[in-house]
């Protein structure tokens, strides 16, 4: 309903508690003091105000100002009072827009941060993977930048980077850290890892990344990988640059099967997959990478802790 403009004289405190709409015919005294310096700059003699309401709930203050003494009347105020009415529903929507954006971000943060807490949790059950993710993470960063990833399609690719063996939680010890040869059953169990970790990451779209470097990233170009058979380009890009980063760091860690290779012995076992098993335009860029020092450096830094997985908040304990 429309209220009555109050014409003596009133503060904005008094506006807030009243929710009625004002006349300041004298706003050198009855503004706030801070106000006052700025109307008397520009020359301001009269200050209509009318608040933003919406269900009783004060959204705002819809201010005009005039160089002229006296200027408003109630007419005046009433229009100003219709255009407030017709902005409170529109501000409102708004609010409600960004307080549910926040609350849909934090939930997807907390999601994300329970997802690399189980990354690190998996990693840790293998006592030959210290740093792997990091590593696996930094190199893949590399690789994908140097392709043309960039923005939030790059930092999705560095948490699928670091998600993408989470499905490992669901392998027996006994078969993770088995030094010897698996048997035809435990090579069943160990090639179901990649779909266990998609299921872990679950199907929010803001993770179709992770997910999908989680369930291809042992997909092989020539088609021979699993657990679809994918070949060339129709494995997603992400897992392709995680596998050459996974593939490099898996040579050059030691191993219950093996010793750590020399990263020179490494990079020719690369070359040799390169278009077999990786795809080559990742191993391409990889070498690229490796000539101009960038994986050396990364390697270093990996080695005293000084790259940080969590990008944000998150350590691990």
């Amino acid at each position: 309903s429309m209220r009555p403009a109050l014409r003596e004289p009133a503060t904005v405190d008094f506006l807030k508690k009243a929710n009625k709409p004002i006349i300041m015919n004298d706003p050198m005294t009855q503004a706030p003091p801070g106000y006052r310096a700025l109307i008397e700059r520009a020359g301001v003699r009269t200050v209509a105000v009318v608040p933003v309401l919406w269900q009783g709930e004060m959204l705002g203050m819809l201010y005009c100002a005039s160089y002229r003494p006296n200027a408003f009347s109630d007419d005046d105020v009433a229009l100003m009072q219709s255009i407030a009415s017709q902005l409170a529903p529109a501000i409102r929507v708004v609010a409600l827009h960004l307080a549910l954006e926040t609350s849909y971000r934090d939930l997807k943060d907390a999601h994300l941060q329970a997802l690399l807490r189980l990354a690190y949790a998996a990693e840790a059950r293998d006592p030959y993977t210290e740093c792997h993710l990091q590593r696996i993470r930094a190199h893949a960063l590399a690789i994908a930048s140097r392709m043309g990833v960039e923005g939030e399609d790059l930092e999705a690719l560095g948490y699928g980077a670091v998600v993408h063996d989470l499905g490992k939680l669901r392998i027996p010890d006994s078969i993770l850290t088995n030094p010897g040869t698996l048997s035809d059953d435990e090579w069943v169990q160990m090639k179901r890892h990649p779909e266990w970790g998609a299921e872990i990451i679950g199907a929010n779209p803001f993770y179709d990344v992770a997910r999908q470097v989680a369930l291809c990233h042992h997909e092989r170009w020539d088609g021979s990988g699993y657990p679809n058979g994918l070949e060339g380009e129709q494995i997603p890009l992400a897992a392709r640059v995680v596998a050459v980063a996974d593939v490099y760091d898996a040579l050059t860690s030691a191993r219950p099967y093996k010793g750590a290779w020399p990263p020179e012995r490494a990079l020719v076992e690369l070359m040799r997959l390169r278009g077999k098993t990786l795809c080559p335009r990742s191993v391409d860029t990889f070498m690229d990478l490796w000539r101009e020092g960038e994986i050396g450096r990364i390697d270093d830094a990996t080695r005293d802790d000084s790259i940080d997985l969590d990008f944000r908040t998150f350590r691990a304990a």
